[in-house]
């Protein structure tokens, strides 16, 4: 099957043996059971040098390096490839193709996401893997690079993937970049003055945070139906607005979803979410990660950490939420004229008087539907 293997096994094997044929064949055959290994890897180096691929399987050759990958999880998942077999030209049918648009590092990183694997990666890593992002299209390498986005490679990633056209990162990086922008104002101004302009034009997203209550009538001012947000500035929770009076969040699930708050469930409808991530207490998990950050809730105090070393630092105090009820918390990116608006509307729970709610705007009940 692989003469070069017997070449190995015959000189240190016979020499001190005096055996007919058959006996011959018959140790041949039982150092071929012993040394399986050594002769899958002598046929995959005949199978290289004779040029011959498994069938339908493709040779990527990148920089004298070649790469074995199987055409229909090229076609899956890159747009250039799938494009490529469908389009009938001759090299849709060949065994090998050259890429010289891409690196080694990036094709490997592909490989490697393809493989279902979530490497992280270094500064050379990132810049190829958005080059190969960039000229084969695919999407779950792009997805890989938004999901290890961080305060190191944030400033890389929105350059390198705004520089390759790769619009969705360079989204997610910008901002990522904004909600960490007090800490990275510094690094921010070395980036072209029109990577700055975009950043600085986006909205910051906000800490929010809601109680459990149940549907009130109109002419009570129920500070419980108030959606509130964190004022980072001055290290306090300020009104935003009122919900609906039919809405209800008891027994209600709370999520945003393309910056819009949503309320599934609640007392008038059956409730998809009979669960929630708990603690120990039972209450609601108040935790909510923006950027490096992470954001924590009670009725005392709210923390900011940051995680270093996989260890929570505290890095700033701000007052607590002291509402009763379980708490919601959620990130939105709400406008700037509509967060200087709101800063008449102070939190009741400071002890303002109830008649400071009037002055804040409600929801439409027209929208009750949807929330």
């Amino acid at each position: 099957m692989c003469s070069r293997q017997e070449a190995l096994i015959l000189p240190m094997a016979l020499p001190c043996l005096d055996l007919d044929q058959p006996k011959i064949e018959l140790f041949l055959l039982e150092r071929a059971l012993q040394l399986g290994d050594v002769i899958k890897l002598c046929t995959v180096e005949t199978m290289e040098s004779s040029s011959c691929t498994p069938p339908n399987t493709l040779r990527v050759s990148i920089n004298d390096n070649a790469f074995f990958v199987d055409k229909r999880t090229l076609s899956e998942n890159c747009e250039y490839f799938r494009a490529l077999f469908q389009s009938g030209m001759k090299e849709c049918r060949q065994e090998e193709i050259q890429l010289h648009s891409v690196g080694t590092q990036g094709f490997l990183v592909l490989l490697q996401v393809l493989a279902g694997e979530r490497p992280m990666l270094n500064s050379d890593q990132i810049v190829e893997a958005i080059e190969c992002a960039a000229f084969l299209q695919v999407p779950a390498l792009t997805k890989h690079l938004i999901n290890i986005i961080n305060s190191e490679n944030c400033l890389l990633m929105y350059h390198t993937a705004a520089t390759y056209g790769v619009l969705e990162l360079s989204r997610r990086a910008a901002l990522f970049i904004r909600d960490m922008y007090p800490d990275l104002r510094e690094d921010v101004h070395t980036l072209p003055n029109k990577l700055v302009e975009y950043i600085e034009s986006l909205l910051p997203s906000s800490y929010m945070a809601v109680c459990s209550h149940s549907p009130s009538t109109e002419l009570l001012e129920d500070v419980q139906r108030t959606v509130c947000y964190l004022d980072e500035e001055h290290r306090g929770w300020r009104v935003l607005t009122h919900l609906p009076g039919s809405t209800s969040t008891t027994m209600a699930g709370v999520a945003v979803l393309d910056n819009k708050l949503y309320i599934i469930g609640g007392v008038h409808d059956w409730t998809a979410m009979s669960g929630h991530y708990g603690n120990s207490k039972g209450s609601l998990l108040t935790a909510v990660v923006r950027g490096d950050s992470v954001f924590t809730l009670s009725r005392h105090v709210t923390r900011e950490y940051t995680v270093d070393d996989h260890r929570w630092r505290v890095k700033r105090e701000m007052e607590g939420f002291g509402r009763i009820g379980s708490i919601y918390t959620f990130l939105m990116r709400l406008p700037k004229a509509t967060t200087s608006l709101m800063g008449n509307c102070r939190d009741v729970t400071q002890g303002q008087n109830l008649r400071d709610l009037k002055l804040c705007p409600k929801l439409s009940p027209q929208c009750s539907h949807k929330l």
